[in-house]
Parts: structure tokens; sequence; C-alpha cells
């Protein structure tokens, strides 16, 4: 089922979820339809609620890209993200300095990034910056799925032609 958030005032929140600590490894993933991309849109945030930047992210930008970022650090980003198509994205934190970007299967490494120290995470958010009323998801989000694990790129790939969450890892 996939969900259509209005770019204003829609999105989810919840707590943690059980087992995702600040620590990598760590996958972010879902499935999404952008109706428009005039500012930066969280697709999926975990992190830290309030008065800290400490979160793993995987956003649209404002130039169409789509990027995975942790805390306020340089993230790393995809190529362009189409108008009205569905597109899977992911996010894989291999390791403090390690993320890559996957855009449609597609990935895009950085391993040349600041090691951050990130503190306190509580809460996840779909669609929506966790801390403020910014960023909101101009479109339509499906299979949002975690993992406190490191996909691989043929696992992202999978997740990308169509195979479930369960069937690529439970």
């Amino acid at each position: 089922m996939a969900y259509d958030l209005n770019g204003s005032s829609q999105y989810f929140s919840a707590g943690l979820p059980e087992g995702i600590t600040q620590n990598e490894p760590l996958t972010l993933a879902c499935r999404f339809f952008a109706d428009s991309v005039t500012t930066i849109q969280r697709l999926v945030v975990v992190g830290a609620t309030s008065g800290s930047t400490s979160r793993y992210l995987l956003e649209v930008l404002s130039t169409g890209v789509l990027r995975a970022n942790k805390n306020s650090s340089t993230g790393v980003n995809s190529g362009a993200v189409s108008l009205s198509t569905w597109h899977h994205g992911a996010a894989v934190f291999t390791s403090d300095t390690s993320r890559t970007v996957y855009l449609n299967g597609v990935g895009t490494t950085s391993t040349l990034l600041q090691a951050d120290g990130a503190t306190a995470f509580n809460g996840l958010t779909i669609g929506r910056t966790l801390d403020s009323s910014t960023a909101f998801l101009n479109g339509r989000i499906a299979e949002v799925v975690i993992w406190t694990a490191a996909l691989s790129a043929q696992e992202v790939t999978s997740l990308s032609n169509g195979f479930t969450p369960d069937q690529v890892r439970p």
C-alpha cells in the first residue's frame, strides 16, 4: 500500500524501532513517487527527535538527486529523480565513514566522509524531518523498510526489481 503525502503537513512519526541504535551498519529503503521537488524532501529519517542533528537520512534534494546522509556531514548523492515516476531508493550505512545511496538499484558510494559521533536516537519519521515541520515529501511512499545490517548491492538491486523486503533479507 502506498501513502500519498501532500508536501506540507502529512507525515508518519514513531518511536525508535526496536534494535536500532546510533551505530552502523544500517539500511533505509523505500519506494517513492515525487510529485514535485522544489525543496529538500525527507523520505526516511531515524535519529534524535529534538535538539540534535544526530540522524540517518534518505532524502531527495531540491536539485532532484537522492542523498544518503548521516548527521549534518557530507552525504553521498545519486543520479536525478524523475518526477511522476516510481523509484526505489536505499541508503546503506556500512561504517561511520562509508555510505552508499542507491537509486533504482544503481549505487554511488563515498568513503571520504568524516566520522560523525551520533548520540541518543529515539525516533523515526517518514515524509518529514524529525524535529521540525520542514522537508515534507510531496508525493507517494511505499514499502519503507529498515535493517540493522548493510545490504549488499545485489540485495538492493533485488529490492529495486520488485522483490519484497522479506524475500531479500528477513
